[in-house]
């Protein structure tokens, strides 16, 4: 257990120190990658306008419920998937009464432009590297692993398998070269637009699903009053309209129409 105990001993200190700071009041976040574009373009007008500070970490879904579950110093929890937030629910983890909807997003599959992929089952191609997030914390990696689990030719394609910690390490990696394709979600395609293609994973038949990100104030916060007014900030008009500008989804109707069957 050292590894969990440094863990809470830093957030902890970390805690502590920003609530000394500046008299304001203080939240800590512990949100899925997938929403760091929209957090990065809203804190400062959030903390302007209310005079709460931020302090967000990003965190593969699985890892803020195991932060969670060792009470780290958290104020609101985001995950990037149902299946985490109906187990942090059901642990008694979060106030189910501030479950707070986000924005949606599907699961793409980048690819550099000059690569010969078509298809998901191309991905087999002796050489290649396919990038995926760690599927055992991270939603983003478990549909990946679950549509290529799907192909006929998942037994090449799990040989170039390549496993990042967490979607924000994974962007990385593509965007340094490390890996030939990445299957990341939806609203990253305007950082990827001049360097790749998109291949969706229903255009080649594949199915897969509209996923909403969603926030919670914890069970265990003292910071209740504070935290509500960033998740209902989150569904504001001034953040609506930024969901749409960094290429989110506003709802899941939304994002199937995308695909076609709405």
């Amino acid at each position: 257990m050292l590894i969990p105990i440094i863990l809470i001993a830093g957030l902890i200190a970390l805690y502590e120190y920003m609530g000394s700071s500046g008299g304001k009041e203080n939240i800590f976040v512990s949100a899925a990658p997938v929403i760091q574009p929209l957090l990065s373009a809203l804190s400062s007008n959030f903390t302007s306008q209310t005079g709460i500070n931020l302090t967000v970490s990003y965190d593969a879904s699985g890892t803020t419920l195991e932060k969670l579950r060792l009470k780290a110093p958290i104020d609101i929890a985001i995950f990037a998937s149902e299946d985490w937030e109906k187990k942090a629910e059901m642990e008694g983890l979060v106030k189910n009464d501030t479950k707070t909807k986000i924005g949606v997003v599907l699961l793409f599959l980048y690819v550099k432009k000059d690569l010969n992929v078509s298809c998901i089952d191309d991905l087999g191609m002796p050489g290649l590297k396919v990038g995926i997030a760690n599927p055992s914390v991270a939603p983003a990696g478990y549909e990946a692993m679950r549509i290529i689990n799907s192909s006929k030719n998942k037994d090449d394609i799990l040989k170039n398998i390549v496993v990042a910690k967490d979607i924000g390490q994974l962007v990385t990696w593509y965007k340094m070269g490390a890996v030939d394709a990445a299957f990341v979600w939806s609203n990253f395609a305007l950082q990827f637009a001049n360097t790749s293609r998109i291949i969706y994973p229903w255009s080649c038949g594949y199915e897969t699903k509209p996923f909403y990100f969603v926030g919670y104030v914890t069970s265990y916060t003292n910071n209740t009053k504070a935290a509500l007014k960033f998740l209902q900030y989150l569904n504001s008009p001034e953040a609506l309209g930024e969901l749409k500008k960094l290429g989110y989804f506003t709802s899941v109707e939304e994002a199937y129409k995308f695909m076609g069957k709405g």
